[in-house]
């Protein structure tokens, strides 16, 4: 018998303040899934932060084995610059690509991009952190029922604020905290649905 695996990622959440505000008493749920399952940070090359978490995390491989640093790719050659978006995972695929016998479900995963070959749901960009793709879905049709019903992510694109100016910080926390509720409200409708492996983010 098959045990279902939940998989959730904090983007860009400081580990110490969440594990303090847990031991505060705050973050229940969060407290509560930590004390019910597994959690642990996940760690990044020194030399190279902002980028390669998450394709990392996804094909279990260094950049110096995928040969993708980000987003951005510089030609030495000529000193340009072009926009390559996320990795196209076709050398490294997805670990959940791996095994066709198991459902996956996979709710905006941030730099990823959608694989054919998975069995299940797949939505990007409903409201994913530096998506670096486009916003799609397999079925075709499920990322458009979602925001039909549950309506776009408030920050989608636009999740940043000058640190120096009160109103837009406020502006964007309001913006996240909804964007927050909505995806625990689509996440508990698609937890309904089959599947063996579910893996999404808050940003």
């Amino acid at each position: 018998m098959k045990s279902k695996v939940i998989a959730i990622g904090l983007d860009a959440a400081a580990p110490d303040q969440v594990e303090n505000w847990i031991a505060q008493g705050y973050l229940s749920n969060l407290n509560h899934l930590k004390s019910q399952g597994v959690s642990g940070r996940l760690t990044n090359i020194e030399y190279y932060r902002a980028e390669t978490p998450w394709t990392t995390f996804l094909t279990g491989c260094f950049p110096e084995k995928t040969g993708y640093w980000g987003p951005q790719k510089f030609h030495h050659s000529n000193y340009n610059v072009s926009d390559i978006k996320a990795y196209d995972f076709q050398e490294y695929p997805p670990f959940y690509t791996l095994n066709s016998d198991y459902r996956v479900t996979v709710f905006d995963m941030p730099q990823t991009r959608l694989c054919p070959e998975v069995k299940g749901l797949q939505v990007l960009g409903w409201g994913s952190h530096s998506q670096q793709g486009s916003s799609c879905s397999k079925p075709d049709h499920l990322l458009k029922e979602i925001v039909d019903k549950y309506g776009k992510h408030p920050a989608y694109g636009r999740d940043w604020a000058n640190c120096y100016d009160l109103e837009t910080i406020n502006t964007l926390k309001n913006r996240l905290l909804t964007g927050i509720s909505q995806r625990s409200q689509i996440c508990q409708e698609l937890l309904h649905q089959d599947w063996d492996f579910f893996l999404t983010m808050f940003s």
